[in-house]
């Protein structure tokens, strides 16, 4: 059971409570397996994203308002290295304003998966002044939204927010930027690899493309 189950040497074995952690590992064999990529994973994130902000709206704490005042200020930071972590745990809390346990669960799973091409890619949006400062500008409305619980601003502050991700990610003509691939990042092949057939280890694939088991002999 991957990601069910660790291993504490001299110790045993145990099943993990960590869910975000074992969905984590999920995730990262399908990107493995080539079965998802970044567009589909942004494309949820998103949609979860911007659930978890539309009923942290009704839910979230003064104390949380306050922090993400705080957080939102250390992202405006010129010092890239040092404003990738408050613009993470941003996000995070705006998950965990949210209260729903299942959302934050998710999300922290899909952060842990594509965390260090995350941080890559806000560098590569910085590196265009005017997208820097739109980044900036959407996380500024999207937390003026939460304090004002002005749904549809925060909609729009979102929307901007996962455009520019996206476009950054596709080319001229909306293609996907083949330099972010599996060999750079471990975790979006370019192209499917073709899978030299061997023997000794036959693959077995259900009808469901999603569920792929490798028989190891």
């Amino acid at each position: 059971m991957m990601g069910f189950l660790s291993s504490e040497q001299g110790s045993g074995n145990y099943i993990s409570c960590d869910i975000s952690r074992n969905l984590a590992d999920s995730l990262n064999l399908l990107f493995l397996l080539g079965q998802i990529d970044y567009r589909q994973v942004s494309e949820t994130r998103k949609a979860l994203e911007t659930e978890a902000a539309l009923l942290a709206a009704d839910r979230i704490t003064p104390v949380q308002l306050a922090q993400l005042e705080r957080l939102v200020g250390s992202i405006s930071n010129p010092d890239e290295s040092r404003n990738s972590e408050p613009d993470r745990d941003l996000h995070e809390l705006i998950a965990k304003a949210s209260q729903n346990e299942l959302i934050n669960q998710l999300l922290t799973a899909l952060m842990d998966s594509i965390n260090t091409f995350v941080s890559d890619m806000r560098r590569e949006i910085k590196l265009n002044p005017e997208n820097g400062r739109r980044l900036q500008a959407a996380h500024e409305q999207l937390v003026d939204g939460l304090r004002r619980s002005d749904k549809n601003e925060i909609i729009r502050a979102l929307d901007e927010h996962f455009y520019l991700i996206d476009t950054n990610i596709k080319g001229p003509r909306g293609q996907y930027d083949e330099t972010y691939d599996t060999d750079s990042y471990g975790i979006w092949p370019r192209k499917p690899t073709p899978v030299e057939e061997d023997t000794d280890t036959p693959v077995e694939k259900s009808d469901n493309s999603s569920d792929v088991s490798i028989k190891i002999s």
